[in-house]
């Protein structure tokens, strides 16, 4: 279960990164 929730947190990340980047491109 440890590895689920490693790549939660992975996607959780990826997920503020495309929002920062879609922000930036408005």
């Amino acid at each position: 279960m440890a590895d689920l929730s490693q790549h939660l947190k992975q996607l959780d990340t990826l997920r503020e990164g495309i929002d920062e980047l879609d922000l930036s491109c408005r």
